[in-house]
Order: structure tokens, then sequence, then C-alpha cells
């Protein structure tokens, strides 16, 4: 009986630490993503209420 308890939890043990590792993975990867886009833009033009941001990798001007 010890044995099918250890089993059976230890497998169900592992399919929640791979999502975990996935979860991790994945936050990980959006705050790469979020720090790398935030090379990308140059905010520094300014009209009244328009704010202006250049795209440094393409140097096309955006609003």
């Amino acid at each position: 009986m010890a044995k099918l308890q250890k089993v059976c939890h230890g497998g169900r043990g592992d399919v929640l630490d791979r999502r975990k590792r996935k979860l991790v993975a994945l936050i990980i990867f959006i705050i790469m993503l979020n720090v790398v886009a935030n090379f990308r833009w140059n905010y520094n033009n300014f009209e009244g209420d328009m704010r202006y941001k250049t795209d440094r990798w393409t140097n096309k001007v955006w609003v």
C-alpha cells in the first residue's frame, strides 16, 4: 500500500514540477521581452499633447 501511494504521489509531483518550470520559464521570457522592447524605442520628441517615439531599429517616427 505504501509503495502504491508513493508511486502515485511521485507521478503527480513530476507533472506539477514540469508546470512550475514552464511557468517560471514563461515569466522569465516575458521579462526579457520587456527589457528588449525598452531598448527599441527612443522617447525624445514632444509637440503639444502628442508624444512621438522613434524606433531605433528602423529609424521610423511613431505617434
